[in-house]
């Protein structure tokens, strides 16, 4: 039996968290509020910058969750006490009845018969639903769920109202179900509780709530989902027509000292990717208006770039009134590019309302023992450099529970928060996957085809149900359909029973990557007794449909190509079983910074045998040459001294004054040949290579007397030098943010922290920027700081550069 780790919020955040624990053989229980795993991830139409469907990434991690043995997933639960007990934590989970059962196949008759209409919170009710009803189509679990307080059964009186019972087919709901109390012992726990949207009422002068075309950054996000109450169309709400020109406003409740100083991070991006969208409709008429555009992450200056190419108009400023004007909306704002406030009509007004900590984060601290910080979220210090560890020993926070991040970073701080959390467990396991062979394989194929819906992205472009049909023709077919969404999980669940029922020998899946969706496909059919090896995917989402969005008779054409190769490919498959070879327990980390020394000091804690390799002839990165890490205020040296303690006392082998010359092998099995001469046999390697500072050239080339890099500067900083300067200029973004170069993240924060240290020693400060980006935690109020202490911000031309 292996030690348990509580996750707290089904988000994607506690999503990877627990896979990524489960899959490191720790038992895990995931607490979620709501009926169903997913998180804000889950009603999202696309990603940025990629404009990847989200739901497509996270639908098959939502299923893995509800498949995989080490994770018990409890829905409808909340955490109500956590006492310390020795070296284990006492948890107490209350968790609501969902009246319905596991064997729920979603048939949609218990829908069709209920009476109660209610507005549907996923959709920000702007679209209904009854009171059985799934939240969306892709939920994990996948039953039904009845909403009791507003159902016609809800206790005492036990059926006044029979129908859903009268015409579920497989009795599967239950008005006698109970709340539960479940008590666990678990070694660490991980808070991923995610963010609540801003009320966009508590600004009056935007009439946010006066008029249906004033939306909310999330309602106007599921009028771009396939799923949402406008089936993917944008259209006004007052009247069904479509919009001819539209203002997206930035910064609404954030970066604002009445509601939240700090910045929500990502709006800017989910602003631009709607705007992107929003074009991609046909509506050319589309208007951003911005205080600072932050598209400090990779690739997101190349979407803004696009976004500016594809004809959205920026404009920087700040609203100040929003006036409903009829079918129309005038709005009057600051023009700061022109110097002078206008106003102009729109016929729908986009809000990227602030990010806020939910309203329930407060009662869950005070259970946990932990502490908030002034904003509302989770109060963090630092493990290892990454600011995930909360003020008490062994809970942990990933995600927006920590302050507001894009899904990137929240799956990055997952992934640091489970290996945090794998250090408190002794005891692992991993389940023997149970797999019994009950179809046979040989003789005459009998290929059955899937086509998934997936939205827009296949949908969209493609006729599926036509494709369904043709495929049906291909012989050796025995079975085609159109799934709407085929990998989530009540989908793939249908797909093993087909395969049971019609003795299906091989399968073809007509979707999207084999890369990330292959897994869910050959599970389903190890489920139903098929060998896994004889499932192909047809990938005619990233190989037809995307490429070909603007030839939809083609591409159909296409897809059905593909589909019939994919069938012709199936009928040679031939069984295949997996081997298993032994793994070398022993890992290599190649880079000694601050990245390289938390990943080598959290695998040797995990009791693994740990490498850390070094070019040079100590540890520390470029961490080693900084005084004040902003904005958090840590001093380097402080942080460096205590990671290298971790390094060398977890028992990490370090090599310095070496470089990897060479590696082979294969997983699980590598050889490393080092530059002294050794060689080291490991299993896993982590790259932690670090970068380097870009040594400017030309108009901006540094002297080393009064042109300086701003790493020189912290050189000065670290040695208690004051600069021999009495008025000094900083120059932002050179040698990023033009030609193909983007965005270095960290600059603006540290451009600024060193501002007020030189401001507050009496010189005259001047700040040259292109957009002030000063997007984490506590970054926005250190750039409020050095406004107020009269450091001078001019926007400069970015083309001087060149």
């Amino acid at each position: 039996m292996s030690d348990e780790v509580l996750v707290i919020g089904g988000g994607i955040a506690g999503i990877q968290c627990s896979l990524d624990l489960a899959k490191a053989g720790v038992k895990v229980v995931l607490v979620e509020k709501t009926p169903t795993i997913g998180g804000k991830m889950a009603i999202l139409d696309k990603n940025f910058p990629t404009l990847d469907c989200s739901i497509c990434i996270e639908a098959p991690k939502m299923s893995e969750v509800g498949k995989n043995p080490n994770i018990e997933l409890l829905t409808l639960a909340e955490v109500i006490n956590v006492e310390k007990d020795g070296e284990d934590y006492l948890v107490e989970i209350y968790q609501k009845p969902r009246y319905v059962t596991d064997e729920c196949s979603r048939c949609g008759l218990c829908i069709d018969v209920c009476p109660v209409l209610l507005k549907n919170e996923f959709d920000y009710g702007m679209a209904a639903r009854k009171a059985i009803y799934t939240p969306i189509p892709q939920s994990e679990p996948g039953a039904y769920v009845i909403d009791i307080d507003n159902c016609l059964n809800k206790p005492p009186n036990y059926l006044p109202c029979d129908r859903c019972i009268q015409v579920c087919g497989p009795k599967c709901i239950d008005f006698f179900m109970k709340p539960k109390i479940i008590k666990k012992k678990v070694k660490a726990i991980i808070v991923a509780t995610g963010f609540e949207v801003f009320d966009a009422t508590r600004i009056p002068d935007y009439s946010y709530g006066f008029h249906p075309d004033i939306l909310t950054s999330m309602e106007y996000e599921r009028l771009l989902q396939s799923t949402g109450p406008s089936g993917g169309e944008i259209i006004k709400p007052s009247n069904g027509h479509h919009p001819e020109n539209i203002l997206f406003v930035l910064c609404v409740g954030s970066r604002d000292p009445r509601y939240n100083k700090y910045c929500s991070r990502f709006c800017c991006m989910y602003t631009i990717k709607q705007a992107v969208q929003t074009v991609e409709h046909g509506i050319k008429n589309v208007d951003i208006l911005y205080m600072d555009i932050r598209a400090y992450g990779k690739g997101f200056d190349g979407f803004y770039k696009r976004a500016k190419d594809e004809g959205v108009r920026f404009i920087k400023g700040r609203a100040a009134r929003v006036i409903p004007n009829g079918e129309k909306l005038k709005v009057r704002y600051e023009n700061i590019a022109e110097g002078r406030m206008e106003e102009k009509e729109y016929d729908m007004v986009v809000l990227a309302a602030a990010a806020e900590p939910p309203p329930e984060l407060s009662k869950l601290a005070g259970i946990l023992g932990i502490e908030l910080d002034e904003d509302g979220y989770i109060k963090t210090r630092p493990w290892r450099g990454k600011m995930i560890a909360t003020t008490r020993e062994g809970i942990f926070a990933a995600g927006s529970a920590g302050g507001p991040k894009d899904i990137a970073d929240s799956v990055t701080e997952a992934g640091a928060a489970a290996s945090a959390a794998l250090e408190y467990v002794k005891k692992k396991t991993w389940p023997k996957e149970e797999f019994e062979e009950t179809i046979p394989t040989e003789g005459e194929s009998r290929v059955g085809v899937f086509i998934c819906h997936c939205g827009t992205n296949i949908a969209g472009v493609a006729d599926v149900k036509w494709l369904a049909q043709e495929a049906a023709k291909i012989p050796g077919v025995v079975h085609s359909e159109d799934l709407r969404f085929a990998c989530a999980g009540v989908y793939t669940k249908y797909i093993e029973q087909v395969i049971k029922e019609k003795n299906i020998n091989r399968v073809v899946v007509a979707a999207c990557s084999p890369r990330t969706h292959l897994p869910v496909f050959t599970d389903a059919a190890m489920r139903a007794g098929l060998n896994p090896y004889l499932v192909e995917l047809a990938n005619i989402r990233n190989l037809d449909t995307w490429v070909h969005a603007g030839y939809p008779k083609e591409a159909t054409e296409k897809a059905l190509d593909m589909i019939k190769m994919a069938v012709a490919k199936a009928k040679l498959l031939k069984p295949l079983y997996v081997v298993k070879l032994p793994v070398n327990r022993r890992a290599l980390v190649i880079g000694g910074g601050v990245a390289g020394m938390a990943a080598a000091a959290s695998l040797a804690r995990q009791g693994f045998e740990t490498y850390l390799v070094e070019k040079e002839d100590r540890l520390g990165g470029l961490v080693r040459y900084l005084d004040v890490i902003a904005p958090e205020d840590i001093r380097a040296q402080e942080l460096l001294d205590e990671m290298e303690r971790e390094v060398y006392s977890s028992g990490v082998k370090v090599i310095l004054n070496t470089k990897v010359e060479s590696i082979g092998g294969y997983i699980g099995n590598f050889i490393a040949n080092l530059s002294n001469g050794e060689k080291l046999e490991v299993g896993a390697i982590i790259m932690a290579t670090g970068a380097k500072i870009y040594q400017p050239q030309g108009v901006f080339q540094t002297n080393g007397g009064n042109i300086i890099t701003s790493l020189d500067l912290e050189q000065k900083f670290k040695t208690n030098s004051n600069p021999n300067a009495r008025n000094v200029v900083f120059i932002s973004c050179v040698g990023s943010r033009y030609d193909s170069k983007g965005c270095s993240r960290f600059c603006c924060q540290v451009m600024i922290k060193q501002a007020i240290k030189l401001r507050e020693m009496g010189k005259n400060v001047f700040i040259l920027y292109k957009d002030i980006r000063t997007y984490s935690r506590k970054a926005e109020e250190l750039y409020e700081k050095a406004r107020a202490l009269g450091i001078r911000f001019v926007k400069y031309d970015p083309f001087l550069q060149r």
